[in-house]
């Protein structure tokens, strides 16, 4: 066992090593180390002159179409698309990478074919922050400051994230740039010979500039400003040079090719100034579609460095790039390993998350699924704000953050009643990786178990916060949905375990039998994958060390959520028209705010991860068991709602002559079935019928969907705000789904009902999902319960993607 669990804290470091490379989630391409000190990349992009559209940061009213990665595995390959058609380009980027070694090929295309020529530019800058690291700027005479740097582009640094560094851009020989209409100077002399200005498009112009570690994910602002400053340089040559010529000519028109000139709009160009000890670098390339570009990034190791990235690939499969340091992988070496690299991930999809019954389309778009949450693991470092019980804001101390995000373009960043969800999926593609997610989540802990609901670390992430909702409050709690990731590790580490037993058994009559070996069926593939077995073995490791911070986080939440009511809690900081900790935001409570409430989602919630941490084999167990035993009657008997035959919140419904009359004021919805989703309800509760009658209604929660928010016959349905007012959320249906096929289903007084239930709602969710993303060509944040169109945020890579697990049946 003590092996086991070095393993377990093995595995975690590999993944959360210093050395490996992650995409920045809030950039449409950028990556960084999982370092404090980390490098920096990013792309950049816009047509023409036009500066009001450069790309860079995912924002939503640059309403770029169907974007998004197609394929993607941590660590190893991807390849998305963007459509921008404001920018009149298609982009296509292929990646592959290896630790901190990679390469992106982007090639862009016309978004309509036979449509006009357009130039776009495209920027990459490559940045370095730590006391120790450095860069090779290049050295610009004075003559490339006016007409840029002609020849191959290639850096090199240092960078205390990495040993050694370089990297080079190279293009496709058929690559073309515009003819330069910027200058003003062979078009005002007639006779003079045509410039070598028309051609220095061809070149590639530079900036550079010393950034504060602090400061550096700023970077890209600076390339802005320099380019807005060239447009004002260039437009002031041109009024100078064209009051020099009227003054000689204060007759003669214009001449036609400068009157031509002036019809186009300047190209901004970087004005190939480095600054001394300059850190971050930014390369500018101006092309005409269609084009080829391949970024290359090589990393120079010790050999420490490099034994670790040997044993990680021989862990998880991930084959070596080929090439040596500072070259690029060839064409064909690409296409190769983009090819062999697809078919194991698209091979371990179909073992992992096998679903014949779907079209391939359908199998496309739930890889894809899969693909942008893999994509959004993100690695956060920085302090945090919180907010004192006084209303003072105070800075925490710094640290680090692995996470899935739910969207790039709105939700960069760590949610804690998201992450739960998160992690159904990713504990079931890579064990190891979803521990190492969990561990991070349960290191952000306080003393007193307490976890901030939104992980915002550092100036960059609260940059893309709005101000009102960056401090956090130790008060304010939310639903702890990691035991539903810690119940999918326990189940699969018990089954491995059963299964570890019957091998040995096997092995043993083999052995007598004088057999030399048997071969494990759960193994993935090639390139020397670990086995699943020896993966799942270290998952009981990873219980015992986290089930002491589990028992803690609950500990937290019964102590500060405790109600004055017997056995109850209730969600603290709710208002008349929110209750952000339950996750539920705007979903109608009880009219009266008091600390007389229970609040039925959180005592189910607390019910259900006491139930979890039960069956986890520890210390804090047989406590866990005592509480289970008093507050599971408490919820399925008193919040039971005789009038609206559901479950329901208790609260004051009337106060008079001092006193407060307690009562249900019930509004059907997810809230109102959560006990039933989280299978705290015995199979043959003769009140299950009731539920399904709700279920089923098209008045209250059933559509031809997905089942209803808040159900349609409810007086706050679809007012104010709308957003769990009504609305179609995938993470709930989830719920439903799991308790259907798996409880109810199998067993109890209406077995054949649920089954037909989970059947027609299976089928309803998965269809809108899929029609949707055929529409619009993303995952949204929910649905619309009248017309099933997506809604909120898009794309939305968080728990929308569980539609992967309902297509598959994994629960």
């Amino acid at each position: 066992m003590r092996f086991l669990a070095f393993l377990s804290l093995v595995l975690s470091i590999l993944i959360i090593s210093e050395a490996e490379t992650v995409l920045r989630p809030n950039l449409y391409f950028g990556t960084r180390s999982q370092s404090k000190d980390s490098h920096l990349s990013g792309i950049m992009w816009f047509e023409g002159s036009r500066l009001d559209s450069v790309r860079h940061d995912c924002r939503r009213e640059d309403d770029i179409k169907r974007w998004g990665w197609k394929e993607f595995d941590r660590g190893s390959f991807g390849t998305q698309t963007l459509t921008d058609v404001h920018n009149y380009v298609k982009l296509d980027m292929d990646y592959i990478q290896d630790g901190d070694k990679w390469t992106a090929r982007i090639r862009g295309k016309e978004t309509k074919a036979g449509s006009k020529k357009h130039n776009v530019t495209l920027i990459f800058y490559y940045g370095v922050s730590g006391p120790q690291s450095s860069i090779s700027y290049p050295s610009i005479s004075k003559s490339q400051r006016q007409a840029g740097v002609a020849g191959p582009i290639s850096v090199s640094f240092q960078s205390e994230d990495t040993s050694a560094n370089h990297f080079s851009i190279s293009e496709d020989a058929s690559n073309r740039s515009p003819i330069n209409l910027n200058h003003p100077f062979a078009s005002l002399h007639l006779h003079s010979p045509p410039s070598k200005d028309d051609t220095i498009l061809q070149n590639s112009f530079w900036f550079g500039k010393k950034m504060n570690p602090q400061d550096s994910w700023r970077f890209p602002i600076y390339v802005k400003h320099a380019l807005q400053d060239s447009i004002a340089s260039t437009y002031n040559d041109w009024r100078d040079r064209l009051h020099t010529y009227q003054q000689h000519h204060p007759d003669a028109p214009l001449p036609a090719v400068t009157q031509r000139q002036l019809a186009v709009p300047f190209q901004p160009l970087l004005p190939n100034t480095v600054e001394r000890h300059a850190n971050f670098i930014a390369v500018q390339r101006v092309l005409t579609l269609p084009f080829t570009l391949t970024i290359t990034v090589d990393a120079l190791h010790d050999e420490s460095a490099s034994f670790w990235r040997e044993l990680k690939h021989s862990l998880f499969g991930k084959a070596a790039t080929t090439g040596t340091a500072g070259t690029r992988p060839s064409d064909p070496e690409l296409a190769s390993l983009l090819a062999s690299r697809s078919q194991y991930f698209q091979t371990k999809f179909d073992q992992i998350f096998a679903m014949p019954a779907y079209s391939a389309e359908w199998q496309r778009v739930a890889r894809a699924g899969l693909s942008n949450l893999l994509a959004g693991i993100s690695y956060f470092y920085g302090d945090t704000i919180q907010r004192d019980p006084d209303g003072r804001e105070r800075h925490t101390a710094p640290g680090f953050l692995l996470t899935c995000i739910p969207g790039r373009s709105y939700f960069p960043r760590g949610f804690l009643w998201d992450e739960g969800f998160h992690q159904l999926l990713v504990a079931r593609w890579d064990p190891a990786l979803s521990e190492a997610i969990l561990r991070s989540w349960l290191d952000r802990m306080e003393a007193s178990g307490y976890i901030e609901r939104e992980q915002i670390l550092g100036d960059e992430a609260r940059s893309q916060v709005p101000a009102e909702f960056i401090a956090q409050d130790p008060l304010i709690a939310n639903p702890p949905t990691f035991f539903l990731a810690v119940e999918v590790l326990a189940k699969q580490a018990a089954v491995n375990a059963e299964a570890n037993v019957n091998d040995a058994v096997v092995n043993s009559e083999l052995s007598v039998m004088n057999e030399a070996t048997i071969t494990n069926d759960v193994t993935i593939t090639n390139e020397g994958t670990m086995e699943i077995d020896e993966v799942m073995e270290a998952t009981t490791p990873f219980l015992q060390d986290a089930a002491p911070r589990l028992w803690r986080w609950l500990a937290y939440l019964m102590r500060s959520q405790k109600s004055q009511l017997a056995y109850s809690f209730r969600w603290f900081g709710r208002s008349d028209r929110h209750c952000l900790a339950s996750g539920l935001d705007d979903y109608p409570r009880h009219r009266i705010i008091s600390e007389k409430e229970s609040h039925v989602d959180l005592l189910a919630w607390i019910v259900y991860s006491l139930q979890v941490m039960s069956n986890v084999d520890s210390e804090h167990s047989q406590e866990a068991r005592a509480l289970l035993t008093e507050l599971k009657p408490y919820l399925l008997e008193k919040h039971w709602d005789q009038e609206k035959h559901c479950f329901g919140d208790l609260g004051v419904i009337r106060q008079s002559e001092g006193k407060d009359e307690i009562g249900f004021e019930t509004h059907v919805g997810y809230v109102s079935i959560l006990p039933f989703a989280l299978m705290l309800m015995e199979s043959d509760d003769p009140r299950i019928p009731e539920i399904l009658d709700i279920i089923e209604d098209p008045n209250q929660l059933w559509s031809e969907y997905g089942l209803r928010s808040l159900a349609k016959n409810d007086a706050f349905f679809g007012v104010d705000e709308d957003y769990w007012r009504g609305n179609i959320w995938v993470n709930l249906n989830y719920l439903v789904l799991r308790a259907l096929h798996e409880k109810y289903g199998k067993e109890g007084i209406a077995s054949e009902r649920c089954m037909r239930i989970y059947n027609a709602l299976r089928d309803n969710l998965v269809k809108n999902v899929m029609a949707q993303y055929k529409k619009t060509g993303f995952y949204w944040e929910n649905y619309n319960s009248n017309t099933g169109e997506g809604r909120g945020v898009h794309p939305f890579n968080g728990w929308t993607t569980l539609i992967v697990l309902i297509m598959s049946e994994k629960y």
